[in-house]
């Protein structure tokens, strides 16, 4: 599955590469009544309470990953920043895919637990199924959260790093949301602390990022995917887990086809070309991140 099957693809490629690497929403129709219900009612409960924080770069990770647990894409983007202000849209791929990943775990455990569960352990492989992340869950996500209080910033002038202070089994066996050894990178703007989605990248690139056959339009296409079988899920179109699963391999298939295209378009080629030439490959052993020249932080 292209879109979310990132180990096949080369760490140090280019800079597009390095966008899809740091991957790797949500107006919902309403069934099986008791269920959405009670996730609307406790999700409005937790979002009435939450008031983000950008004092330093620590405060706006934690508000970023809080939203993500929320499932609340505006308020996860309003934690981050990017070089063209999203006019490219790359903003909201970039943060979706992590907003998606989540809710698509959510929704799926609240109506098909047993069949969910078994991918989302700790310890599962991601591979096992593309379409549900065990970094992703609550718990990888208050793990990651848990390891900000003993991490630190250094800050010079407007921009600040973080490193977040790992346990000797984070990542594997127990999952933790963008675990990586790699900063986390934060510009200040107008007196708040913002995270950095994609240090380093022009306008141009960003985008690029989202043209035809790109990776982003890649990723693009898995989360709106994703986010339709929420919908048919809660309105009662797709019943079992079977029928999740078909129904987005189905789809896939028919987009994967399409963006292939796309992609073997020798001036896509071209340009995946001339971006690799100054690209160092990946930092580490995580997936999610590379080199420093070119990071994109979660």
């Amino acid at each position: 599955m292209i879109e979310f099957n990132i180990s096949n693809l080369d760490k140090g490629h280019n800079k597009t590469v390095a966008l899809v690497l740091a991957l790797i929403t949500s107006s919902l129709f309403f069934s099986l009544p008791l269920q959405a219900e009670n996730e609307q009612s406790a999700k409005s409960s937790v979002t009435s309470h939450f008031v983000a924080d950008y004092s330093d770069p620590i405060k706006t990770y934690q508000s970023y990953l809080e939203a993500i647990k929320r499932d609340d894409l505006v308020a996860a983007k309003a934690c981050c920043t990017i070089s063209d202000n999203n006019k490219s849209g790359s903003l909201d791929v970039l943060v979706g895919t992590w907003v998606t990943f989540h809710h698509f775990n959510r929704v799926m455990l609240l109506n098909f637990k047993e069949e969910a569960s078994q991918y989302l352990r700790d310890g599962a492989d991601n591979e096992e199924n593309p379409y549900l992340r065990g970094d992703c869950t609550d718990k990888a996500l208050d793990r990651t959260i848990s390891r900000l209080a003993g991490s630190k910033f250094k800050i010079e002038g407007d921009t600040a790093k973080l490193t977040i202070q790992w346990k000797e089994d984070d990542g594997s066996p127990n999952q933790a949301i963008f675990y990586s050894p790699d900063d986390r990178i934060f510009r200040k703007i107008n007196g708040h602390w913002k995270l950095d989605i994609a240090p380093g990248l022009s306008p141009k690139e960003l985008l690029e990022f989202l043209e035809p056959g790109s990776w982003g339009c890649a990723f693009r296409g898995g989360m709106n995917m994703l986010n339709g079988a929420i919908e048919e899920v809660k309105s009662g179109k797709l019943k079992t887990w079977q029928e999740v699963t078909e129904e987005l391999e189905k789809r896939n298939k028919v987009f994967e086809q399409k963006w292939a295209e796309n992609h073997d378009d020798p001036a896509v080629r071209s340009r995946e070309q001339i971006q690799s030439k100054d690209v160092k490959p990946t930092k580490g052993n995580d997936p999610t991140k590379y080199s420093e020249k070119t990071p994109a932080n979660n």
